[in-house]
């Protein structure tokens, strides 16, 4: 096989926002007929003028050169909205470039919108038939694979149930499973594996990386895991603003990024929301550290009692049993070392009000001293997962060491051990 797989010259991606949408093909040709003919548009939303006046275009890929070796696994990172999603889409031949050229040399099997791909009304079963033969497999080569499909999506149970009754993390198994069995020379994958849970997660990225060395397939990896991106990646480029600020190796394109993140990471009890997902309905609005009298503190000593206080505002109506809310803790490297998760602590919700508070109580705190960064992840459980407020990189938190086994040395295991702890909304 040729060396380069991937070629990209002189890419540019334009969206000029409001310009198509208007939910069908008769409605956008009336919006166009009346813009040609000067006149006002039909379709659009009263008190919105000023709005249609200032539209602007947005280039979300500015001059993208790049060539991808066979065999090579790349990492993409960045900030949300820097053009990671937009290069994948186009390289997945989902949408077009404004601008350029891209050549791809071999089979490519994407993952990255959570059910892209899948029929609603078709069976989970009855969807790895239509994914395989729209990927150029023939029914008998899926006939071959499909067993081993289905026993690595770990949804046996569910393999005959219609896909619109599945949760969001049983599409992203069935998705990941489908796209990593079709032995693919490109394998693509978006941050959705970020959605499913922590144990098949890892199972996703054992399988990326079996299939990168044994067959010597290309992978391209978005995720905002640095912990992923150095398990999995050889090479890694930084986006930024539709630009490609970093090609390199993975160690120094991570340590670029986090130094480069927690810059904008702002500490001191103040949320930074410069990488949030949400937030328009139901958002985070301060977070705040307690001892156990209550009193508040920026420096939190290893082996004490640890309250967390999230206030929050509500423009929604949130079911107290669909509410979920994880906590995960990152060291200065990137790398998830614990998490708390109201899901798998059984945490029953009091009533949600516009306005109010989640407090996560951690009696001991065993962590070694040192700056870490806490991840806030909030969504709702309607079948599919709604995503509320994700904040990625929110607050900076510095641990002190202490000598909690009376040993006469400093706390310094490597994990976090969380004992005792719990998340609530009453007051």
């Amino acid at each position: 096989m040729k060396d380069n797989v991937i070629e990209v010259n002189k890419l540019y991606k334009e969206y000029q926002l409001g310009i198509i949408g208007r939910g069908t093909l008769y409605r956008d040709l009336q919006s166009l007929y009346a813009k040609i003919m000067n006149k006002p548009d039909p379709n659009s939303i009263i008190g919105m003028e000023d709005y249609e006046k200032s539209k602007k275009n947005i280039l979300a890929l500015n001059d993208i050169n790049l060539t991808i070796k066979n065999g090579e696994k790349i990492g993409l990172i960045g900030h949300n909205g820097a053009g990671k999603s937009t290069f994948l889409k186009i390289l997945s031949r989902i949408t077009a470039p404004s601008k350029g050229e891209v050549k791809i040399l071999g089979r490519t099997a994407s993952l990255l919108e959570v059910g892209t791909g899948f029929h609603p009304e078709l069976t989970g079963r009855e969807n790895i038939y239509l994914n395989g033969s729209i990927n150029g497999l023939k029914i008998n080569e899926i006939d071959k694979k499909i067993d081993k499909i289905i026993e690595f999506s770990q949804i046996e149970k569910f393999i005959d149930t219609p896909v619109k009754r599945y949760s969001t993390g049983m599409f992203v198994k069935l998705g990941f499973s489908v796209a990593a069995f079709l032995d693919p020379d490109i394998l693509i994958v978006d941050e959705v594996l970020a959605v499913g849970d922590a144990a098949f997660r890892e199972r996703a990225i054992n399988k990326m990386s079996e299939i990168s060395k044994s067959k010597n397939s290309t992978l391209v990896f978005v995720s905002h895991n640095m912990q992923s991106i150095r398990e999995l990646c050889d090479r890694v480029l930084i986006f930024k603003n539709g630009l490609i600020t970093f090609d390199g190796p993975t160690d120094k394109a991570v340590n670029e990024y986090i130094t480069s993140s927690l810059s904008d990471i702002e500490s001191k009890n103040k949320l930074s929301t410069n990488y949030r997902k949400g937030g328009e309905n139901f958002k985070f609005t301060s977070i705040e550290f307690k001892d156990e009298h209550g009193t508040n503190i920026t420096e939190i000593i290893s082996g004490k009692k640890l309250i967390i206080k999230l206030k929050y505002e509500s423009k929604i109506f949130i079911d107290k049993l669909s509410f979920l809310i994880d906590i995960r803790i990152k060291d200065l490297s990137g790398y998830e070392v614990s998490s708390l998760s109201s899901q798998e602590m059984g945490t029953v919700f009091s009533e949600f009000q516009n306005t109010g508070e989640i407090k996560i109580i951690i009696n001991k705190l065993l962590l070694r001293g040192g700056t870490y960064i806490l991840d806030i992840y909030s969504s709702l459980r309607h079948g599919k997962r709604l995503v509320l407020d994700n904040l990625l990189n929110a607050v900076k938190i510095k641990i002190e060491p202490s000598d909690f086994f009376n040993s006469g040395h400093n706390l310094s295991t490597n994990s976090i051990m969380i004992l005792e702890s719990q998340i609530t909304n009453n007051s």
